[in-house]
């Protein structure tokens, strides 16, 4: 759970330096559903990993929607365990339909693969209210 609540921060700090003062906005979590990763990894190289998320309304923005890629802990294990979240703006002002999928959206993340030891990736995929955040985890061996 600390974790969701650190990458719930890091999103929102992305967001938070904005000079619209409307109250009527919120951030919901966006549902990764999509996203590559190669089947192995190179020791000291950078990767771009692509990932899809989906839109749970049309309350929310694709051009609102931040990607955020942060290690679980900056040492030991955790430092290998990445945890990649979408966070979307939402604007209840609208009259917009939250029953209704919003559309599809990509981008990337960087990653260095710093340590020559496996790279656990784990996506957000679902995050209800009250409960815990679901994730789906791959592991990817490192190569030197």
């Amino acid at each position: 759970m600390k974790k969701l609540i650190l990458l719930i921060a890091v999103i929102a700090g992305l967001y938070g330096c904005s000079n619209d003062d409307d109250s009527n906005q919120e951030y919901q979590v966006v549902p990764i559903i999509d996203f590559t990763l190669p089947e192995t990894l190179n020791y000291g190289r950078s990767y771009q990993i692509p990932v899809t998320y989906q839109l749970t309304n049309d309350c929310q923005s694709l051009n609102s929607t931040g990607l955020t890629a942060n290690r679980a802990s900056s040492e030991g294990a955790g430092s290998r365990e990445i945890l990649i979240g979408a966070l979307s703006l939402v604007n209840s002002n609208n009259n917009c339909n939250e029953t209704t999928n919003g559309p599809v959206g990509n981008n990337t993340v960087s990653i260095l693969i710093d340590q020559e030891a496996d790279f656990t990736f784990r996506f957000l995929v679902s995050q209800e209210e009250g409960m815990e955040p679901e994730y789906e985890s791959v592991t990817v061996p490192v190569t030197r």
